[in-house]
């Protein structure tokens, strides 16, 4: 259970101490926070969405009239980084970006899990002159055929409008399996047939994978619904391993069963591939934070004491970051009640491959049977940066 040293790695140590509250909570390490993750403008997977590359980035599916062009804003954008866009002429002008989601670290098993995916573009007309805008987006499977397509209404603005940026958005969700491409294709052309620049401006694009619901912990049989199955037993002491239903209520009211250690240490282990579980190495090397959370109570006439040892790992499972806090000891003749520890890992660096989670305990008195520490609902969740925007969702 010691770490793999400074050499191959590094560890939170330092800000893993963690402390039983007056009112039976668990004050997490300092470096914790339960604050949104802020946007990170890297999950967006289209390419140059703000026409700061000119067109770089883009299929030009049509070019009409003049053709596309790109220009400062002629008003502000409601983001204020957002400071250039792409602008259409007198005839229909269309661009397109092909997204491969594998390429861009999304395996095709986390796919098929149908994490949402929300689309948003940003459009705005000249005032002196009609224009329309139109945007279509499709998901498509590993033969590029259509699965599942958003394709709404066009946009038109009438000539001597006074109008601002739009926002046009939509989520997909329940999609079923199979999407591996995501084509996004949008444009438009002035309506005054007026030579030069005169049609709808485009900007800030994007398509994200939105964070993943409840149903994608990582860890197997986290409440001891199947027994011990998924677990690999590293050390059985005592009595060893046993489940059974929870002497007191759980805070989350349908976890109803646990894990109990015995008077020899009793250490449990799970690696997560993460390749497997569809976090491919393009996505994990963008370091998505990593959430650890497990629920521990002892027995009211035992002393007990529980731990947790959670490893990311290189391809290698050679160390990168460790989370291992101090034991934490619960007295005898103790009124505990469930106790959760919680840490996020942020900024650990590229190359995690395998996530490696252990914990376990036993009692304090060395009682045969099975007084140790209760343990369940344990879990490791892939975190995404706070959604920002207000979102229409598919039907």
């Amino acid at each position: 259970m010691e770490d793999e040293g400074s050499s191959a790695g590094s560890s939170d140590s330092e800000s893993n101490r963690v402390s039983l509250k007056s009112d039976g909570s668990m004050s997490p390490p300092h470096n914790f926070s339960d604050e949104p993750v802020t946007f990170d403008p890297r999950f967006n997977l289209i390419k140059n969405p703000r026409a700061e590359d000119g067109l770089q980035g883009w299929e030009i599916v049509q070019n009409g009239g003049d053709g596309w062009v790109t220009e400062n804003n002629r008003r502000t954008h409601p983001d204020d980084p957002v400071t250039k866009c792409f602008v259409t002429s007198f005839k229909l002008c269309l661009k397109q970006q092909l997204i491969d989601l594998k390429k861009e670290g999304y395996g095709d098993a986390f796919m098929d899990l149908q994490p949402p995916i929300r689309i948003s573009d940003w459009c705005a007309p000249r005032a002196d002159c009609g224009s329309e805008y139109q945007i279509h987006v499709e998901l498509l499977d590993q033969r590029k055929k259509l699965i599942r397509s958003f394709k709404p209404e066009k946009v038109v603005f009438q000539q001597g409008n006074n109008e601002p940026w739009h926002q046009v958005t939509h989520v997909f969700k329940d999609y079923g399996p199979g999407v591996r491409f995501i084509r996004f294709t949008h444009g438009g052309k002035d309506t005054q047939f007026w030579k030069g620049w005169y049609g709808v401006r485009i900007t800030n694009s994007s398509v994200e994978i939105l964070p993943p619901a409840e149903r994608f912990n990582l860890i197997k049989n986290p409440r001891a619904e199947d027994g011990l199955q998924g677990w690999k037993i590293v050390q059985n002491g005592g009595d060893g391993w046993v489940t059974e239903n929870n002497r007191r209520t759980h805070p989350d009211d349908p976890v109803t069963k646990c894990f109990v250690t015995s008077f020899g240490l009793c250490l449990k282990q799970q690696l997560i591939d993460l390749k497997k579980e569809g976090y491919g190495d393009a996505f994990m090397d963008l370091q998505p934070p990593i959430r650890i959370s497990d629920w521990c109570a002892p027995r009211a006439d035992c002393g007990s004491e529980y731990q947790i040892h959670v490893e990311l790992l290189d391809q290698r499972k050679k160390l990168i970051r460790s989370f291992k806090p101090e034991k934490v000891v619960f007295q005898q003749w103790n009124n505990e009640p469930w106790h959760q520890v919680t840490h996020v890992f942020k900024n650990y660096g590229p190359g995690v491959r395998f996530i490696r989670f252990t914990h376990g305990g036993k009692d304090t008195q060395f009682w045969e049977g099975w007084y140790g520490v209760r343990i369940t609902n344990s879990s490791v969740k892939i975190l995404r940066p706070a959604e920002r925007f207000c979102v229409e969702f598919d039907k």
